[in-house]
């Protein structure tokens, strides 16, 4: 286990041991599972499973993610530390701010810039997305046709998507490729500008290609229809990355769930 603390940088880095790190990210990532729970229940986006409640229904569709984000806790836990990738939950490379005030001083202060950066990725995304949509006949913020719809979906976009995602994406998938990456060019716990900045772009782009075989069960693909999905969906990905690598985890969820503020606001606007 790596050292207690660094006085020439401020930062403990460990956080204690591998399972207590693991366990603590997991713990608040069920906060987002709850919220995807919550959207499906009350949404109109459950595909119906016969003989089954809605309840039952709800619970085996979460499955699936929960042992997601279980994976994802357990490998950031290990190579978050290694590339000096930050967590106040986990207890991971904690700026000494955190040390005097707790986790929820440390991540009010990120806080402070991470809002308008998300509030900015939120427009930009807003902006992009009209710009496809004369094109495309996709919309952002046609996800919810109603009200009533986009109410249902708040608990996700905020508490899955602001939370569960990054710990997937961020805490999990952009840790190891920082890992893996720097060790690959040899720069053992050090990584370089770009192999982080590799990291947070490659990331990011994954995630927009993971959402192509949904839009082509809606939509079908065609180039721009591709180039809409990867580029609306990596854009605030690298914002909410480099978020994450400037200061911590919890600042990359407080962004995420910021944009959501945006995106919520422009679906509410078409719903009515």
């Amino acid at each position: 286990m790596e050292t207690n603390y660094d006085e020439s940088v401020g930062r403990t880095r460990g956080g204690g041991s591998l399972i207590g790190r693991t366990l603590r990210v997991f713990a608040v990532s069920l906060v987002g599972i709850a919220g995807l729970g919550i959207s499906l229940y009350f949404g109109d986006t459950l595909p119906p499973i016969p003989e089954v409640s809605p309840t039952v229904a709800v619970a085996l569709s979460l499955v699936t993610p929960a042992i997601l984000l279980l994976v994802a806790s357990a490998v950031g836990a290990f190579c978050a530390p290694r590339v000096g990738l930050r967590s106040h939950i986990a207890g991971v490379s904690v700026e000494r701010a955190t040390e005097t005030n707790g986790v929820t001083g440390g991540v009010t202060a990120e806080a402070r810039h991470a809002i308008p950066w998300g509030l900015f990725a939120g427009v930009l995304l807003v902006g992009l997305d009209a710009t496809f949509a004369a094109v495309t006949d996709l919309s952002l913020a046609t996800g919810g046709s109603t009200v009533g719809a986009v109410i249902a979906s708040l608990p996700m976009r905020f508490l899955y998507g602001g939370i569960a995602e990054e710990v997937m994406l961020r805490w999990g998938f952009m840790a190891l490729l920082a890992l893996v990456i720097a060790g690959v060019a040899g720069q053992g716990r050090t990584p370089s500008r770009g192999v982080m900045w590799t990291s947070i772009v490659v990331s990011a782009v994954v995630f927009g290609l993971a959402h192509l075989p949904a839009v082509a069960q809606t939509a079908g693909l065609t180039p721009l229809i591709v180039a809409r999905t990867i580029l609306l969906n990596s854009v605030g990905g690298i914002l909410f990355g480099w978020l994450f690598w400037r200061d911590s985890l919890e600042a990359a969820m407080v962004g995420h769930a910021s944009a959501h503020v945006i995106l919520a606001s422009s679906a509410f606007v078409v719903a009515l």
